[in-house]
């Protein structure tokens, strides 16, 4: 005979009385090596049916039936930067949720077969699987694509927070929004952003994405809640820092010793390789700051995350609040974004370029494709397929006198326009040798030179006309209004390189009346260099609100459009 129990969402099944042939039809009917003397056998609550073979002196058939109606399928405990994953009673889609968190680098192929080559007893595969079998453990930021997957399964998450909610104050949106100036579709993200805890922001260049940062890190402040700000260069955080300055107390790791504070404030601020090097001394006060006291975490240009060392950094800290910024979200040509998206978590706001140009918060672009004549230099066939490449960019763009003549030529016809135009290089000495080519109306700067700061400042004081810099330097995040035509001298194929170059140039400019902006780039006849030419225009046809100009590559139309 026995007593059913219900505890805890389990039933606890009281042998009473029980013989030795119960006790057997008991280990048999629930998989049990042994049943001990008065200790009750817990069982799962949809097991209730095989108890109906038994003699029951108390069992709670309403109560059960009420229980498994409102019984969660699974359960999610939501630890910060980390979840657990746990079921009651059902199998979960352990396959599924592993495939959907793998990443496989597409050279991973190559890479094995190279590494079986050289090792004979190689057996691995290149890949990073995101969920734990052992632990149950996946990031937070992955947490829709699971709760997806599990109700595709019809299974229903509970989820338990183990931290407390960001209360949304009205009084203190409002104060946050009036602080920095937001216009409405930027508070409207500010708003969400707060809501939803965790996710990513994907609002063109220009828009503005750095004041709904400096908003919610205000916003933090006033809760008390220290938040960390990372971004990939010095110039950004600056920029970063000279909005955030005397309204919050601003902690500045970045930069040399003499230039940046390294005290601890409300909100911090810091380069990418900053946060690698405080890591590497676990002790520091700002590194426990950031892994334990820190509650929020914004990444401006969180493209980049997919990047291994900036990842795991981010995974370190037990930060739950984490928000990031980029106009080119989910657009890295390794497919990475899968990191991005599991430290920061989805896309939750996003507005188009084409809505911002028709409120007159951003310029619209026009990309001139100019073609290059065919060179007589043909590289040679048996060379190494790293070393071709080299010798095909250094002869065909780095030192092709017809390819810096043309450089030369538009930028001073867009010069004559009364544009102030940036030359974007790959490399320093291209940068130079354009300058040289140009001469006295052209000036250049670069990552090393201690009077970049300088001059960046006077081009956007309109001192300076016409600035060769490398794409380094400033394809990403800077502010530079002034700039009305952009001429991208380089090569290479990513779509998140020439969104971020086109969109230097949309930013709005009242004194020198800015009604549009020009970007040149160039088209060269060599194989390679041709269809990555083609597929930087593929990228930016896609978008609607960017006139493409074939005038001078009729070609490239059919090819496109055709």
């Amino acid at each position: 005979m026995l007593d059913v129990v219900i505890s805890d969402n389990k039933l606890l099944v009281y042998p009473i009385d029980s013989d030795k042939e119960e006790i057997i039809k008991l280990r048999k009917a629930f998989k049990k090596s042994r049943i001990v003397k008065d200790e009750p056998i817990t069982i799962p609550l949809k097991k209730w049916v095989n108890l109906l073979g038994f003699k029951l002196r108390k069992f709670p058939a309403q109560e059960i039936q009420e229980a498994i109606e409102n019984q969660d399928d699974a359960v999610i405990t939501i630890r910060g930067n980390y979840c657990n994953l746990e079921s009651y009673d059902k199998r979960l889609p352990i396959k599924q949720i592993i495939n959907s968190l793998t990443y496989i680098p597409p050279d991973a192929p190559y890479i094995e077969a190279a590494s079986r080559k050289k090792y004979k007893n190689w057996d691995k595969e290149i890949k990073d699987v995101l969920y734990d079998r052992v632990t149950k453990k996946f990031p937070t930021g992955v947490l829709d694509m699971i709760r997806t997957i599990l109700y595709g399964n019809d299974l229903k998450p509970k989820l338990l927070y183990q931290y407390d909610h960001l209360p949304i104050m009205e009084a203190g949106l409002k104060e946050a929004g009036e602080k920095f100036s937001l216009y409405d579709y930027q508070y409207k993200a500010l708003r969400k952003m707060i809501s939803k805890e965790r996710g990513r922001i994907d609002f063109p260049t220009a828009s503005g994405k750095t004041r709904i940062g400096c908003a919610l890190a205000y916003y933090m402040s006033k809760l008390h809640l220290d938040t960390w700000i990372l971004t990939p260069k010095r110039m950004i955080c600056d920029q970063w820092v000279e909005h955030l300055n005397g309204k919050v107390d601003v902690g500045i790791f970045y930069g040399s010793k003499r230039k940046s504070n390294r005290i601890l404030g409300t909100v911090n601020v810091a380069t990418y390789d900053m946060l690698a090097s405080l890591m590497k001394d676990p002790g520091l006060d700002a590194a426990i700051n950031y892994k334990f006291g820190a509650k929020c975490i914004i990444v401006d240009e969180c493209h980049h995350v997919g990047s291994n060392r900036l990842y795991n950094n981010l995974m370190i800290s037990e930060a739950p609040y984490r928000f990031g910024l980029s106009a080119t979200q989910d657009l890295r040509s390794d497919e990475a974004d899968i990191f991005t998206h599991a430290a920061l978590g989805p896309i939750i706001s996003q507005i188009t370029p084409k809505e911002l140009i028709m409120k007159g918060f951003i310029v619209k672009p026009v990309i001139h494709y100019i073609s290059i004549p065919a060179s007589d230099w043909m590289p040679p066939r048996k060379a190494d397929p790293l070393k071709q490449w080299e010798m095909i960019y250094q002869n065909l763009v780095l030192f092709n006198d017809t390819r810096n003549k043309a450089v030369v030529k538009w930028a001073n016809r867009m010069a004559d326009e009364n544009r102030h135009v940036i030359i974007l290089t790959k490399e320093v000495m291209h940068a130079e040798r354009i300058q040289r080519m140009g001469g006295d109306e052209f000036e250049w700067t670069h990552g090393e030179d201690n009077e970049r700061y300088d001059i960046i400042k006077r081009f956007k004081q309109g001192k300076i006309k016409i600035l060769c810099c490398t794409e380094k330097l400033i394809g990403e995040g800077l502010d530079l209004p002034i700039m009305s035509g952009v001429i991208w001298c380089g090569a290479g194929r990513s779509a998140i390189q020439i969104i971020q170059i086109v969109g230097r140039a949309m930013r709005t400019h009242e004194d020198s009346n800015k009604f549009d902006c020009k970007v040149i780039d160039f088209v060269d006849a060599h194989p390679k260099l041709r269809d990555q030419s083609l597929e930087r225009a593929h990228h930016l046809l896609n978008k609607r609100e960017y006139e493409l100009n074939y005038q001078h590559a009729r070609w490239m139309k059919s090819i496109l459009e055709g």
